[in-house]
């Protein structure tokens, strides 16, 4: 059965229906159940829960306990107590033994575990023991003892900045890092192509403050998928100062005004809401302008190979791919010649390097968070949003000098007005419960003398 628009009913479906024997249909039910089972989570955390069950059932081989926490002869759920061993177990091995961050397996190990046995349909006392006070309390020391040996300062992705783009690609031109593995020195035209393209890529994820699966690999939520989804030429659209779009052919012959990228799934948005992204031309500097680097990438690479809307955004014939492991070893290999550690370098370090120049210039945190598709609340944009020195002194310019005008008198004033203040504010709200306890007392007393008098 192919899957329908919302409110979609055709006709010959109802009769479809009519001629259905109760087999059949319990039989449909069932595959439809099973799909829709099988899209109760995104495809990459598909994968982490898979990493999850396989760790569980290689422990419970070891251990000698039920992998579905079940009787292996009645088929009814084994008490809380036992499973909550197992889980005590489990948590010890892969944190006391695998040595894996405490934080992994609370967060997302054992919730995969219970969502695995979830899709499974069994139902059983998982969940509820890998919430016990007890769990916790072992997972908790486990948490301290690692945060003792890793500190998380230490964990802290670098930020991968516009002015670190630039010196990826002045390292590049040089012969130091040689992307793809590739040699370019004498290949002109290849190394021209490649490099244009690696720094397209880069600013993108900066400016877009993109995860990697949103604007190199895609991964498809529809049941029917069959591979990624690569983000295609249409879908980055560019505008004149009009608010008019401005035709693929047209692109580089019409100056843009602004591009606009749609992203209508990620990580965070499993019902495709979408998040539009907007970018502005800046003619004074036309060098880290993305409207200008995207559109000449997109328009120098139509006219030289004749790629067609449809075709994909970093996708050149005959030559390799983009990938999420280039552009990580590219922005590694940076760091490691200008001496920061390539460790705490991903393809994740150009959203927070987004994150972090848009903090440092003083923007709200309302904004990142919708250029990033956090909640305001998120505690990853709360780490990679600092500000920036120009912030700082103003902050200290502005501490100094509240001192250095005012005198002694002034300052006591203030502060016995604002407790004036406060004392008055306190008053006002005691007396207001005071009134409505008052009030609340007559009301009893008057149910009270209504009762009597009955």
């Amino acid at each position: 059965m192919l899957p329908r628009k919302p409110g979609h009913q055709p006709q010959h479906h109802y009769a479809k229906v009519s001629r259905m024997t109760q087999k059949d249909a319990a039989s449909e039910i069932l595959v439809l159940t099973s799909i829709a089972m099988q899209n109760c989570v995104a495809t990459s955390t598909t994968k982490t829960y898979s990493s999850a069950w396989n760790s569980w059932v290689r422990v419970a081989e070891v251990f000698r306990f039920p992998t579905h926490c079940m009787h292996s002869n009645s088929n009814t759920p084994l008490p809380s107590a036992i499973v909550q061993q197992a889980i005590i177990q489990y948590v010890s091995w892969q944190c006391g033994v695998c040595m894996l961050a405490p934080k992994s397996i609370r967060k997302t190990y054992l919730p995969g575990i219970a969502k695995t046995m979830d899709r499974s349909m069994i139902t059983n006392n998982f969940r509820e023991s890998s919430k016990s006070p007890i769990v916790r309390c072992v997972l908790d020391g486990y948490r301290n003892m690692w945060a003792r040996q890793h500190p998380a300062s230490d964990s802290i992705k670098i930020p991968f900045t516009t002015v670190l783009a630039k010196e990826s690609i002045r390292l590049i031109n040089n012969n130091s890092i040689q992307p793809h593995g590739l040699n370019l020195v004498g290949r002109l035209p290849m190394a021209r192509t490649l490099t244009a393209r690696i720094y397209a890529a880069l600013m993108f994820g900066i400016f877009f403050l993109l995860r990697k699966s949103e604007y190199l690999t895609i991964k498809d939520p529809a049941p029917s998928s069959s591979g990624a989804r690569i983000l295609r030429r249409h879908s980055i659209a560019f505008f004149d100062q009009n608010n008019a779009r401005i035709p693929y052919q047209r692109i580089g012959h019409w100056q843009a005004y602004s591009i606009r990228l749609v992203i209508n799934f990620s990580k965070t948005d499993q019902l495709g809401l979408g998040r539009l992204l907007i970018h502005c031309r800046q003619n004074d500097i036309d060098v880290n302008c993305i409207v200008s680097i995207m559109e000449n990438w997109i328009a120098s690479t139509r006219d030289q190979y004749r790629l067609s809307e449809s075709f994909p955004v970093w996708t050149i014939p005959d030559y390799p791919d983009l990938t999420g492991d280039v552009i990580s070893e590219v922005m590694k290999s940076t760091c490691d010649i200008i001496g920061l550690p390539r460790s705490q370098v991903s393809s994740h370090s150009l959203r927070y390097g987004g994150a972090t120049e848009l903090a440092a210039a003083g923007f709200p945190q309302y904004i990142i968070a919708t250029y990033g598709g956090w909640t305001e609340n998120s505690k990853a944009m709360h780490i990679y949003t600092r500000l920036s020195t120009s912030t700082n002194e103003l902050v200290s310019r502005h501490m100094a000098r509240a001192g250095q005008h005012r005198t002694v008198q002034a300052v006591v004033n203030d502060l016995l007005m604002h407790r004036k203040e406060l004392s008055q504010r306190n008053q006002v709200s005691s007396d207001s419960d005071s009134s409505n306890e008052k009030i609340n007392h007559q009301r009893k007393g008057g149910k009270t003398t209504a009762k009597r008098g009955k």
